[in-house]
């Protein structure tokens, strides 16, 4: 009980050190004391202010003065107290002796005993209350278990059992005398959601999150990165990553130079980087630069272009130094210049710099990165709203998926939250299937009212035709045997249009371009105006694996600009943009170009865009001329295409974005006939024959079970997407509707009811 009471004359004896907590326990203390038995009464003298030998323990009869040894210290004592009691005043210099170990010092200033600790009293003259008395305060539980001591900052804390219950424990209690706080309670009832920020009034302070750990739902958890997962939904609270640093720009790669002049005027020395333009007519100055070095960012129109940065020295003599020029690992230059002029010499970069942009690992991001520091294309982002449910499924990076919950890419637009609903794709104006499967010639299913002639019939030179197991007979254009389709010029681009076909490559040897379609008179200028062209880079092409389009409208001045099917316009860097889709892998693809009118255009991949064409291509075009397939309008040698064609599709107006999806599904594309299979919704879904889809299996799981019936039961709600294939075995009695019965159906698979 000594811990809970020192006598202090006209005043509480609890410090503000002691925390309620604990006051309240003594008090408790105290008054079961009291209950259970009163203590032994002091004998009480018979005069007031005079001590008598019965009085040295307390005060005196009259309670006016004090008998007892402290009263020196607070200076309350009896005339005779000295006298009586021996309790007598002594002149102290705040420095504990040995016979005052059990209490304050002789000058009643500061203690001596073992509570001095406690209440911040010691006697701190040389030390002497932890010297002499050995009452030192402690700073940590290390031997101290079961005692007061104090933490870094000297406030009290304890070492006790009971510091946990008035959480007032000293930091290393749990380690050193194994009284730790008990874990958390679970921090929500089952079935119940009130954790996080969404327990309510938690907006502002603390909260539990789902594994009871301890997270934040005030305004600076952002700052801390210490938020609840719900932080921005409930609260507002909502943390921004930082924008990655990308020192250089979308498609272009960091050149580093370092320069070390021992000129004695540095000063003098400058350095800058040219290129010679595609047309070797000029050359264009990129940067400049000083003697410190620098860096400088490359986005070339052709890595083949010859580089070369110019070393200048001003007072006109010899450059003495040296210049290294690195990209990413790769070091570039580091020895050799040719010497131009008196005051100047050149750095000739081409040949090591066009080898390092055939190094993915050395080429930067070349379009942008999302939240998780992925690259990805831009056209990723168009796909969030163009009314087509991508719900994490479409797009890859290097390390899997790219994350569809990053806000580059928005909400989708709420369409995963729906189900799917086809549309009614227009009938094409004209439509060649190129599936005769024999003669020299193709015809045309043309559109009564479109204001073509009724008849159109197409030219075949150097083709042959071959089985297919999708559409039965295709077309094969050989590039040796410079194959071509001649087909009569059509005006389609009066007004806005769409023009969309299918094709199939496996092997694109050599380094030019190998031209599918090719439509207007701008030879050898594929970039004058009213021209239309759409070609593939081959293998041995720094951008083999895309397409390339070119639409220049009767407006559009002869300038270079293509699109290509990764999102890039103009650019020719080797490809490293994560989700493209590779065009020369022996697949059926679908390439589709849609004008923007006052735009551009937009271009698509199987069904899905894949970018937009700007400034170029927007108003009315009119090419001249038989339209190609499989050649360039030059008929260039070098220009042919080798491989598969089919299902020529124009329209005199634009398809949307949904339209183009709904066209590829209906094409029914997949690597053979047997694997076909329609949907619901008239989507494509690819289906091995030799491992089977289960019916009824929603949540492709391999089982069929209760999450498979409650999926299929939300789809018939309106209230979920599903995936052409998850449409497929939703169809559990394939009577191309999902409804009740092929819940029960499912049911009653799971029940034993039906084998299925």
């Amino acid at each position: 009980f000594f811990f809970c009471h020192r006598r202090k004359s006209g005043s509480s004896v609890i410090t503000s050190l002691v925390s309620m907590a604990r006051v309240n326990l003594c008090l408790a203390l105290l008054a079961l004391l009291l209950t259970c038995g009163a203590a032994p009464a002091v004998s009480q003298g018979t005069q007031a202010g005079i001590c008598e030998d019965s009085e040295c323990a307390g005060q005196d009869n009259g309670g006016v003065c004090w008998c007892d040894l402290l009263c020196t210290f607070y200076n309350d004592c009896c005339d005779t107290a000295c006298d009586v009691c021996g309790s007598c005043p002594l002149e102290g210099d705040g420095i504990c002796q040995e016979e005052e170990c059990s209490g304050p010092d002789s000058s009643g200033v500061c203690w001596c005993d073992e509570l001095c600790t406690f209440y911040n009293d010691c006697c701190t003259t040389d030390d002497s209350s932890c010297e002499v008395c050995g009452n030192c305060p402690s700073t940590n539980c290390v031997d101290n278990c079961g005692n007061i001591s104090n933490d870094e900052n000297g406030f009290t804390c304890w070492c006790d059992e009971l510091c946990t219950q008035f959480d007032d424990c000293c930091e290393d209690v749990c380690d050193e005398c194994g009284t730790c706080y008990a874990p958390p309670a679970p921090p929500f009832p089952p079935g119940e959601k009130n954790f996080d920020c969404a327990v309510p009034n938690s907006c502002g302070g603390t909260s539990v999150d789902a594994s009871g750990g301890v997270c934040f739902c005030d305004s600076l958890c952002t700052l801390f990165q210490d938020c609840c997962p719900d932080a921005c939904k409930e609260c507002g609270w909502c943390y921004t990553p930082p924008a990655p640093i990308i020192p250089c720009g979308p498609g272009e790669l960091k050149m580093d130079v370092e320069i070390i002049v021992t000129d004695p005027w540095p000063e003098e020395v400058s350095w800058e980087v040219d290129q010679l333009n595609p047309l070797a007519t000029e050359y264009e100055t990129l940067i400049l630069g000083n003697a410190d070095g620098g860096f400088f960012c490359l986005k070339p129109t052709s890595p083949t272009a010859p580089y070369f940065v110019i070393i200048q020295d001003s007072f006109g003599d010899a450059f003495a130094g040296s210049v290294t020029i690195t990209a990413g690992d790769s070091e570039v230059f580091s020895d050799g210049m040719e010497i131009l002029t008196d005051k100047t010499w050149r750095i000739d970069v081409s040949p090591s710099l066009v080898a390092t942009f055939t190094l993915e690992d050395e080429l930067p991001c070349q379009q942008q990165l999302d939240c998780n520091l992925e690259c990805y294309g831009v056209f990723f982002e168009k796909w969030t709203t163009d009314e087509i449910c991508d719900d994490g499924q479409s797009g890859n990076t290097p390390s899997g998926g790219i994350n569809f919950n990053c806000p580059s890419y928005g909400d989708d637009s709420g369409v995963c939250d729906i189900p799917y609903e086809f549309v009614i794709v227009p009938e094409p104006d004209v439509l060649f299937p190129l599936n005769e499967g024999s003669g020299s010639t193709v015809g045309a299913i043309v559109k009564p009212g479109s204001g073509f002639p009724s008849s159109v019939v197409g030219e075949l030179e150097n083709t042959v035709w071959q089985e297919d197991s999708l559409f039965g007979m295709s077309l094969e254009c050989i590039e040796e045997d410079l194959s071509v389709v001649k087909i009569p010029d059509l005006a389609y681009g009066v007004a806005a249009f769409t023009i969309s076909f299918l094709f199939r490559h496996n092997s694109a040897v050599g380094s030019a371009h190998e031209y599918v379609f090719s439509h207007g008179e701008g030879t050898p200028d594929i970039f004058a105006p009213d021209n239309l062209n759409i070609y593939l880079p081959e293998e041995s092409n720094l951008a083999h694996g895309i397409m390339r389009f070119v639409l220049k409208d009767s407006d559009d001045p002869a300038a270079v600009y293509y699109l290509d099917s990764d999102g890039l316009n103009t650019t020719q860097f080797a490809r490293d943009v994560p989700g493209h889709v590779d065009m020369l892998d022996d697949k059926w693809h679908m390439a589709t170009i849609v004008q923007n009118p006052g735009v551009g255009y937009n271009i698509y991949v199987d069904g899905r865009l894949s970018g937009e064409g700007l400034e170029f291509g927007g108003s009315p075009v009119n090419p001249l001329g038989d339209i190609l397939l499989c050649a360039r309008t030059d008929f260039n040698a070098f220009r042919h295409f080798g491989g598969f064609v089919s299902n020529l599709h124009i329209w005199k107006s634009t398809l949307t974005n949904k339209e183009v999806y709904q066209l590829y599904h209906q094409m029914g594309i997949c690597d053979s006939a047997d694997q076909v299979q329609t949907t619901t919704s008239l989507r494509t879904c690819c289906q091995d024959p030799e491992n089977p889809f289960l019916l009824g299996d929603v949540t492709f799981d391999n089982a069929v079970n209760i999450l498979d019936v409650v999926k299929a039961v939300s789809y018939i709600l309106q209230a979920t997407y599903l995936t052409a294939c998850e449409e497929f075995v939703a169809d559990y009695n394939k009577d191309n509707l999902i409804n009740v019965l092929d819940i029960v159906s499912t049911v009653n698979f799971i029940l034993g009811e039906d084998e299925g």
